[in-house]
């Protein structure tokens, strides 16, 4: 959703705002400007697969009073990318999502700072080396991988037909080749190499 031209400057009450939006993985709201906002509550709950949040101009000054129930039935591991030092209205609510960070560099790649689920136990790992959940997919936490898919390195991938390996989180951007014959060039295998391009064979 691109919500850059919206001016929130003089607006008084955000709550339920993306309430129940059950599709929304990533939110970038850089551009809201809360130091007018008093009720945010629920303004994200709901929006089950919501992961991402930019809340960089967040300020949350003293008139925010209602802010329960923000990121409930968010995803577990929702990553929330607020300026360090006006997080205090945020801090109760994150805190009591087990799973949930906080980052203040909204440029950098904020997957990295997701903490990884087990599903079945719903409970955080920072890495999936145990021997009984060793694969991860998504964030996720397998003891093998789901649907069949794939692994390399203990990492799950879903790529496209033509690739063994591919961008853990854009499928269509192969790693590797499954033909022998095909070469990689920019994320996709090909049968020959396009103009300025020459083969390597000793990459796949």
């Amino acid at each position: 959703i691109n919500l850059s031209n919206i001016i929130t400057s003089r607006v008084r009450l955000m709550y339920s705002m993306f309430q129940d939006c059950k599709s929304l993985t990533i939110l970038d709201l850089s551009s809201f400007d809360t130091n007018y906002v008093s009720e945010i509550y629920n303004i994200f709950s709901g929006c089950e697969k919501l992961e991402y949040v930019n809340f960089l101009k967040a300020t949350f000054s003293s008139y925010l009073y209602s802010y329960s129930n923000m990121i409930a039935n968010t995803a577990k591991n929702i990553v929330f990318c607020v300026t360090e030092s006006k997080i205090s209205k945020l801090n109760s609510q994150i805190d009591e999502n087990s799973c949930a960070t906080r980052i203040s560099d909204c440029s950098s790649d904020w997957r990295k700072y997701q903490k990884k689920i087990v599903p079945n136990s719903d409970t955080c790992v920072e890495s999936c080396s145990s021997t009984s959940y060793p694969y991860e997919y998504l964030g996720q936490c397998y003891s093998q991988c789901p649907n069949g898919l794939p692994y390399i390195n203990y990492i799950c991938y879903n790529c496209d037909s033509d690739c063994i390996e591919c961008n853990l989180y854009d499928n269509s951007y192969c790693l590797s080749c499954k033909d022998s014959k095909k070469y990689l060039n920019n994320g996709k295998c090909v049968s020959s190499c396009s103009y300025g391009y020459y083969t390597d064979n000793s990459i796949q």
